[in-house]
């Protein structure tokens, strides 16, 4: 089967040097995978030893791109998708990713902090949140996840509020205040653990350690160090960043 390292560049949030740094670090941390893909609008600066696609909608951004991973043919890739989000620094070898949990539809990052993570009526309290800054799946395995957002989406209110990340009134939520319950869907990943659950389909997680938040502590051991919200790579300067984000 086909190993795919895929990310998403939409937007002004993240330059070219992003998409490039993240697939020089795979290539010097992984042997295993056969394709490096960007989707994006803007190839402009990419690497062209990348693969570069169309995002496959034009309706949605930011994060809610990330739903576009889940279309049922998604341009001429087949077999699994490693999706990173750019925000990363990869430490270390990464070819078990592609191997751990073989037979599972879905593994993601357990979520570090629950103290932050407010799902409201969608939390399933037997199933933990993950953080999407690093997915795995098949091609076209999910698609329930897409496909049920635009079922769905023109029953939601669509409202943008501040964002630090961005420097602007950037961040989407779908909401339905005025269903019973409400509804509330403050990210892609909300939607993606609240479709999965909905469709009956497992949540699995890396190990432990694997993957670490720079907020909230790096594990001496990890493979990669995730930089969600603030602050990114670009904005800090610890020796490992200088050593492993080029």
């Amino acid at each position: 089967m086909t190993k795919n390292v895929v990310c998403i560049k939409w937007g002004k949030k993240f330059d070219s040097s992003y998409v490039n740094k993240l697939y020089r670090s795979v290539n010097r941390n992984c042997s295993n995978f056969d394709r490096f893909i960007c989707l994006t609008e803007d190839p402009e600066g990419i690497d062209p030893n990348v693969e570069i696609f169309d995002i496959p909608r034009t309706d949605l951004e930011i994060c809610w791109n990330k739903l576009t991973l889940f279309e049922e043919k998604l341009h001429d890739i087949e077999g699994t998708i490693l999706f990173f989000d750019l925000d990363i620094v990869i430490k270390d070898n990464i070819n078990q990713m592609f191997d751990y949990f073989p037979n599972s539809k879905f593994v993601s990052i357990s979520e570090w902090d629950m103290k932050y993570v407010d799902y409201g009526m969608m939390l399933n309290e037997n199933v933990r949140p993950f953080n999407g800054s690093a997915m795995r799946f098949d091609v076209g395995s999910l698609n329930c996840i897409i496909d049920d957002f635009y079922e769905i989406r023109n029953k939601l209110m669509e409202e943008k509020f501040y964002d630090s990340a961005l420097g602007y009134h950037g961040k989407i939520i779908y909401h339905d205040l005025m269903s019973l319950p409400p509804v509330v869907f403050n990210s892609d990943q909300e939607w993606i653990y609240y479709s999965l659950i909905q469709n009956d389909i497992k949540i699995d997680y890396f190990p432990d350690g694997w993957l670490s938040s720079y907020k909230y502590g790096i594990s001496g051991d990890t493979k990669i160090v995730v930089f969600h919200g603030l602050p990114k790579p670009d904005e800090v300067n610890d020796d490992f960043v200088k050593e492993h984000w080029k």
